[in-house]
């Protein structure tokens, strides 16, 4: 095929782009035909000396853009392994390098689409990942290092259920009732369980003066919480002193989570900053599904549904 018919499917195909990881493996391979035998040179009428010419002047796009459609047909060299995957999740699953990880990362995530392929009962779109869903996932695998394929489906099962979670409360717009708990306070005030962090949020202030009563041993002696020092959006989500029997105050840095496993998926555990504490409505982590270096890294855990309920373990270290 002559390097003009070539650059014409190419045009076409890059306006299509991002409609599925199909077309862009295609651009990729014909791209990568053009570059490795320097097909542009040869244009007629042209005078392109390098790849980065025949790009930018013919195709209108950087070098590095046309490379990552490269990059991707070279990482996945059979078609088949990208058909039910869109351009956006390719470009976060070819960071992951080691081959058999990342075969298996994709197997997975197509079986989640493969019911979409056939489904006209549901809107489409809900049944697939976002690009920053799988980018958390893609976080996960790198941070971890190598894994144990049941250890890869945990991690991609969990935010296959994060995001059913997250659509099933798009369609609620609150929690069941919270009915009777240990805070009088709370009762007076709060009718719903919490379905999001920030309801947490919201139940761990209102519930602040109960929750004062107890103590909490951070590694140091035990302490009782004291005053909120602030609350904010940025991680950590919260600053509260602490005060042990011999007066002497301390600042705890608290992350708000829904569920604990959110702790990780929002890749707190990476993060420069300190954390002491998080705070969560619930539990899901597995701790026999992920390495020992990670759950080393988790906080202690205030589960405050346990708290208000009575259930027990509130306060718990993995």
């Amino acid at each position: 095929m002559s390097i003009t018919i070539d650059t014409k499917n190419l045009k076409e195909k890059l306006q299509r782009a991002e409609q599925t990881g199909l077309i862009a493996w295609e651009i990729g391979k014909i791209a990568k035909s053009i570059k490795d035998n320097k097909s542009y040179i040869g244009m007629k009428g042209k005078n392109h000396s390098e790849f980065s010419q025949y790009t930018t002047e013919e195709l209108e796009k950087e070098e590095a853009t046309i490379n990552m459609y490269i990059k991707i047909y070279d990482t996945f060299p059979n078609v088949e392994d990208v058909e039910n995957l869109l351009v956006t999740h390719l470009k976060e699953l070819i960071r992951i390098h080691d081959k058999d990880t990342r075969e298996f990362a994709v197997k997975l995530f197509e079986q989640t689409y493969s019911s979409f392929l056939t489904e006209q009962k549901e809107d489409p779109k809900k049944k697939l990942f976002t690009a920053k869903e799988i980018s958390n996932v893609v976080d996960l695998i790198k941070s971890s290092g190598k894994l144990k394929k049941e250890e890869i489906e945990e991690i991609i099962t969990e935010q296959i259920r994060l995001k059913e979670e997250k659509e099933a409360k798009k369609s609620n717009k609150f929690g069941q009732s919270l009915g009777k708990t240990c805070c009088e306070q709370l009762d007076e005030t709060m009718e719903n369980q919490p379905i999001d962090e920030q309801g947490v949020v919201a139940i761990f202030c209102l519930a602040f003066e109960c929750i004062k009563k107890l103590e909490f041993d951070f590694g140091n002696g035990k302490v009782k919480f004291q005053k909120i020092k602030f609350v904010r959006v940025a991680f950590p989500d919260a600053c509260i002193f602490t005060i042990n029997n011999k007066k002497e105050r301390r600042e705890v840095n608290v992350e708000f989570e829904f569920n604990t496993y959110n702790y990780f998926a929002h890749k707190h555990h990476i993060a420069k900053e300190k954390c002491d504490l998080i705070v969560a409505w619930e539990d899901n982590i597995n701790i026999t599904k992920y390495p020992p270096d990670q759950i080393q890294k988790l906080p202690p855990i205030f589960l405050l549904k346990n708290f208000l309920y009575n259930l027990g373990g509130y306060f718990i270290k993995k």
